[in-house]
């Protein structure tokens, strides 16, 4: 019987044990995924300390970053209150030498008051603030300690077992890698928001510089116009030479003012776009039309091929007849004699997405093959040279680059030197049998990998450039769902969120927060859908919206 009770002890010391394990294994990866998740310093040390707490079984503990020969607190739990006045004290590390032991030997402590070894000083810190035992783990990095960890136990109690000390361990060496990724992203944010502050200023400065150049400019175009046309009376001939010069110079100054500031606003994520449903035919002719006097001293002909039932796109009017002209203006320069062709053409892309394809060809001079990697960057001509036949500033293809990027196309171009050129851009079409999901960033670049991210699938991106528009066009789109970033320029995301909510005709349509800021509670105390932490990977939001499509039971629209 002894040895029976003996086997059935062993066995519940071995149950134990293991259901003790399992304990920790579901600690250590529910506190690794929030601490993954937790992409603030803030967020990682209070995700860290509230759950060490938890799975020791302490009161209270504290984290203190090591910084010289001091160590700041940096975190408390559990918070007393409001009362936080505790947070950022500087200590010297020469007065707590458990601390600085744990410090250079990178191995956890764990002592009671009742520990012989314990020195006496200590003791009676720990005796005036109620603490029975204490242990002190390191938060470590290959490149050494990043602080400590302090985890009280108030009388009456017993000390940290080594199993809760491993597993206190365990869980720092965790977050050490959350709490570089939260100082470097904190490092990353701050000098995004000086970019930020910068791209202001400089925006700003241009549209001061733009008022204080184009009050001159107009006088000097205007005037020499009136000139010119013999309003004040006759002139010479030579008179009459030396206004063309002063009115072509004015134009000159004034397109390349017009193309700073065009740069500049999308460069800045200012550059306000007016999507509409629209007929290419009727843009084509009109540029065309424009085009005609860009040749008329030339033996160039004009060409327009393209079917007259192209599709409706959604696209800025007046924005994509700049794309345009800006290719033909190009064409013409670099053209003597030949064609000028503007095709469009109906295609799918490698994606088996449906898309517009419009090109411009030339029968022109071509560019060489290196004069191509750089032809669509600021500044940058084929012929840079002080005895260049064509002007210009060396924007237009820089900025027709960005335009299609607005719009969520391609540019490229096909050359060779005396073969010509063409260059061909396309423009996304909207497919009414597929989910469309309306992404509202304050980088548009972010919502042109979200429109990557989603080739293939049941769904379809629609960006908004400007926040301010976010309301009118999901009424007008009816979206099956918002993505909506929180930070903006001129704005915070939450007032948008509470505008859509406050819209009777938006407010049961979800929306999704994607944000680097650690809101995820308040996003659900909010009313959102779903909330994903940036950088966000092409799964996580496929699978969001298969969740949120699936929790609002949203059928696909018909045709699919």
């Amino acid at each position: 019987m002894a040895s029976q009770v003996a086997i059935a002890i062993r066995n519940v010391d071995l149950y134990t044990q293991s259901q003790q394990q399992l304990a920790n294994i579901s600690t250590l990866q529910e506190t690794t995924s929030q601490l993954n998740a937790a992409l603030t310093l803030d967020g990682v040390i209070n995700t860290l300390l509230a759950h060490i707490t938890s799975a020791a079984k302490a009161n209270s503990s504290s984290l203190f970053m090591l910084s010289g020969d001091s160590i700041t607190r940096a975190g408390i739990y559990p918070k007393r209150g409001t009362d936080t006045t505790l947070i950022g004290e500087s200590l010297l590390l020469s007065d707590y030498p458990l601390t600085q032991q744990v410090i250079k030997s990178q191995q956890p402590s764990a002592i009671s008051t009742d520990d012989p070894e314990l020195q006496e000083h200590a003791r009676k810190n720990f005796e005036a603030s109620g603490i029975a035992a204490n242990a002190t783990i390191p938060i470590s990095v290959p490149e050494g300690v990043l602080g400590v960890i302090s985890v009280n136990r108030n009388y009456p109690a017993e000390n940290f077992t080594q199993d809760e000390v491993n597993l206190m361990h365990t869980l720092a060496t965790q977050a050490a890698v959350a709490i570089q990724n939260a100082r470097l992203y904190e490092e990353q944010r701050e000098t995004a928001e000086k970019l930020r502050e910068l791209d202001k200023l400089k925006s700003q400065f241009l549209a001061n510089m733009s008022h204080e150049l184009r009050t001159p400019l107009n006088s000097i175009i205007g005037f020499s116009r009136v000139i010119m046309k013999g309003i004040d009376g006759p002139i010479t001939d030579l008179q009459q030479q030396d206004l063309s010069a002063i009115y072509s110079a004015g134009q000159h100054l004034l397109n390349m003012i017009n193309d700073i500031l065009d740069i500049s606003k999308i460069e800045a994520g200012k550059m306000e776009l007016a999507f509409e449903e629209i007929g290419l035919t009727q843009i084509f002719e009109s540029v065309l039309s424009t085009a005609r006097g860009l040749v008329k001293d030339k033996p160039v002909k004009l060409i327009l091929s393209a079917p007259e039932d192209l599709p409706i796109v959604h696209a800025d009017p007046t924005r994509i007849r700049q794309i345009l002209l800006n290719l033909l203006s190009n064409a013409a320069k670099f053209t003597d004699e030949g064609t000028i062709t503007l095709a469009a053409r109906e295609q799918l892309d490698a994606n088996d997405q449906p898309e517009i394809y419009i090109s411009v060809t030339d029968s022109g001079v071509g560019i060489a093959a290196e004069n191509q990697i750089d032809l669509f960057e600021p500044f940058t001509q084929v012929d840079g040279s002080a005895t260049r036949k064509t002007g210009g500033t060396g924007l237009g293809l820089s900025i027709t680059r960005l335009l299609v990027d607005l719009h969520g196309g391609k540019i490229d171009v096909q050359s060779s030197p005396g073969g010509g050129s063409t260059f061909s851009f396309t423009i996304p079409l909207i497919m009414k049998n597929k989910l469309t999901v309306l992404s509202a960033e304050a980088d548009i670049q972010v919502s042109l990998l979200y429109q990557r991210y989603l080739l293939g699938t049941d769904y379809q991106v629609v960006t908004i450039v400007q926040p301010g528009d976010v309301v009118e066009m999901v009424r007008e789109y009816r979206p099956f769902a918002i993505t909506l970033d929180l930070i903006f320029p001129d704005c915070d995301g939450w007032e948008i969120f509470e505008e859509l909510k406050a819209d009777a005709d938006t407010r049961d349509i979800p929306v999704i927060i994607c944000s680097v800021r650690d809101e995820q509670d308040k996003a659900h105390k909010m009313g959102a859908a779903g909330y994903l932490p940036k950088p966000i990977l092409s799964h996580d939001l496929l699978n969001m919206l298969n969740r949120v499509r699936d929790m609002h039971q949203i059928e696909m629209p018909p045709g699919k």
